[in-house]
């Protein structure tokens, strides 16, 4: 499936995206691209792997801008950037509400732009479900959204 492929991955640095990474490079990739905000985890990641396959880029998912540079000539998405430390969330509401959702509307329009097809658009929702309309915390309540915004795009 990922054969020759290019792979975006945001918030590539992670421990998630660390996994991933490592479980894609033993797959015939062309590249991975690793786009998120942290510039040392970066640097670690990369002498960590030390495989001419990836390229790293800093950026944030709420630029848009960003976003189209990183897109380009990208064959799949996996959306791995948001905030997801409950005290952190719950205390700044609004930096959730910046990056998990508007960053992730972001992320989905950006890479529907630059292909016309979702067929290729991969999300990975940080969260497991919790029955429906009966989230806790505020971070449970920007996963709720952000699903119904991928569900959304993916279906129209």
């Amino acid at each position: 499936m990922y054969k020759n492929k290019v792979i975006l991955i945001t918030g590539g640095t992670g421990s998630w995206g660390n996994e991933l990474t490592k479980q894609l490079l033993d797959k015939d990739i062309k590249k991975i691209i690793i786009f998120s905000r942290g510039e040392l985890a970066q640097v670690e990641m990369q002498r960590k792997f030390k495989d001419d396959r990836l390229e790293f880029m800093i950026g944030d998912i709420r630029d848009k801008e960003a976003l189209e540079e990183a897109t380009i000539g990208v064959d799949y998405i996996f959306h791995l950037a948001a905030l997801k430390h409950v005290p952190v969330c719950e205390k700044q509401a609004q930096e959730v509400i910046k990056t998990n959702i508007i960053g992730t509307m972001t992320v989905s329009y950006t890479h529907l732009r630059a292909h016309e097809t979702v067929l290729d658009l991969v999300c990975r929702l940080l969260l497991e479900k919790k029955k429906k309309n009966k989230y806790k915390t505020k971070k449970q309540k920007t996963n709720h959204i952000r699903e119904r915004i991928i569900t959304t795009i993916t279906t129209t």
